[in-house]
């Protein structure tokens, strides 16, 4: 993490809104809840409070509003999940509760920053900082973590997660929808063993694998079990990218390009370096690739993981 050269004139001009509201509310950040948007949208902003509160040396007083993505929350979930057992975090003002309606600018204002790097890049320089890691910045707690590892623990290791699912995963008919997956599990069966996260509610595919959790921080704690992950390009992946797991994402183009016109036609272009962690390997699914191609890399990647294992011999 660094600093950037920055006049403090030119970062008043970054989200002013945001950050007037979050002095308004004696908060040191206002942080979106990233209504009707998915759930990775505000995981990125985990990395901001761990590196503003590591400039600072001390934890971040914070208000932000419950949680609300479009797809990725079930009845009863914590209001912050995301935040929950963060060292980094001293205090939660509940928007909701306090000032409601003047929230939604930073939820609007959002949308304005800088698209020039990843996404972690472009908050963190509108406070004037390098990210130190270019991952999200989540915590479980110990029973969490133990919850997942029982869940797990019948299945002989290595164990991949699998992630059929999000906004932007592939269409029904296409590829990789549900054959491509089959194709996937059958060719390593002898290697790996597998399950899978994400909601049959929320539209994501049932490959008929172990899948027990229900809520998003069980999620979280499964995906930290497991030694691989693949999956699309989605709050899971990001997720297993905190948690520094292996990672194969995948972004299907089609899909992405969809998703991402509702924010203008500009943004298209610069999808993938917005979204794509450059420690994982990124597969970008086109219209003219049947899939075997991308099978035979993922397969390739898969297994240079495992070699990687401290546990294999």
């Amino acid at each position: 993490m660094h600093l950037l050269p920055l006049s403090l004139s030119a970062l008043e001009r970054v989200l002013p809104l945001t950050k007037a509201y979050a002095k308004q509310h004696n908060a040191d950040l206002a942080i979106p809840n990233c209504q009707d948007s998915g759930v990775g949208n505000a995981l990125v902003f985990t990395r901001l409070v761990e590196d503003w509160a590591r400039v600072a040396g001390r934890p971040v007083n914070i208000i932000t509003a419950p949680l609300c993505p479009s797809v990725g929350c079930v009845k009863g979930e914590d209001p912050f999940a995301l935040w929950l057992h963060n060292p980094y975090v001293g205090s939660i003002l509940n928007a909701e509760k306090v000032d409601l309606e003047g929230f939604g600018v930073v939820d609007m204002e959002r949308r304005s920053l800088i698209q020039v790097n990843h996404v972690i890049e472009n908050i963190c320089f509108a406070y004037g900082l390098r990210p130190r890691h270019l991952r999200p910045s989540l915590f479980l707690s110990k029973a969490e973590m133990r919850w997942a590892l029982d869940q797990t623990g019948h299945l002989p290791r290595p164990l991949i997660c699998l992630h059929p699912g999000g906004t932007s995963s592939s269409g029904e008919g296409a590829p990789w929808h549900h054959t491509r997956w089959q194709a996937l599990m059958t060719a390593l069966k002898n290697e790996a063993s597998f399950f899978q996260v994400g909601r049959s509610e929320f539209g994501d595919q049932d490959l008929g694998l172990l899948n027990p959790g229900r809520t998003l921080r069980e999620a979280m704690a499964l995906i930290w079990a497991a030694d691989v992950f693949i999956g699309f390009d989605s709050s899971p992946m990001s997720i297993a990218t905190a948690f520094e797991k292996p990672v194969i994402a995948l972004f299907d183009m089609t899909q992405k390009f969809q998703a991402e016109l509702r924010y203008g036609e500009t943004h298209v272009p610069s999808v993938i370096l917005r979204w794509a962690y450059p420690q994982n390997r990124n597969i970008a699914l086109m219209d003219n690739d049947d899939g075997d191609a991308a099978m035979a890399y993922i397969i390739d990647g898969v297994r240079s993981y495992l070699d990687q294992l401290t546990y294999r011999i």
